[in-house]
């Protein structure tokens, strides 16, 4: 039996050369950590939904369509009819915001999920007025669509408090 060759690292994974008599060199891949948080939901989307973000508060709504599906909808709970077609859906969006002003929200809380080519991302959110607050929770769903991740489905309610 020859030597362990040690480890060898290869683009984030370390590959450990064991020995083996009859078959030769065994390769056994362990998976660093780094290579496993690449793939995580979390940082495949923040970058995403930090871009949406600052083009929603940047009131860069026509620049919105390079994150949605073709086929997106947004429905927003306690309305009569979801929102088809990012067109329609920025409408939505827009009137949305001129509702709110310049306000900023808040985001009490966030997660990341998924796996494969359709990940989720989840938050509640504050937005604070003059005269009221605004809550409630948001979900879009991305999928991996012709090389790139977008906005497949999404919704959000809001519940409203006079200030």
């Amino acid at each position: 039996m020859g030597k362990s060759e040690g480890p060898i690292l290869a683009q984030d994974r370390i590959f450990i050369l064991i020995p083996f008599a009859m078959y030769g060199l065994v390769v056994l891949a362990l998976v660093g950590t780094a290579l496993a948080a690449e793939s995580s939901p979390a940082l495949i989307l923040s970058p995403l939904v930090k871009q949406y973000q600052d083009l929603i508060y940047g009131e860069k709504y026509d620049q919105l369509e390079n994150l949605y599906h073709p086929n997106a909808v947004l429905v927003v709970n306690g309305h009569a009819a979801p929102y088809y077609t990012p067109k329609n859906i920025f409408a939505q969006i827009k009137s949305s915001r001129s509702k709110v002003g310049g306000a900023k929200t808040t985001f009490l809380k966030e997660s990341f999920t998924g796996a494969g080519e359709v990940l989720m991302y989840e938050n509640q959110w504050k937005i604070s007025t003059a005269t009221s607050e605004l809550t409630g929770p948001y979900r879009a769903i991305w999928v991996m669509h012709n090389g790139k991740w977008v906005i497949y489905h999404e919704e959000f309610s809001q519940a409203v408090k006079k200030l």
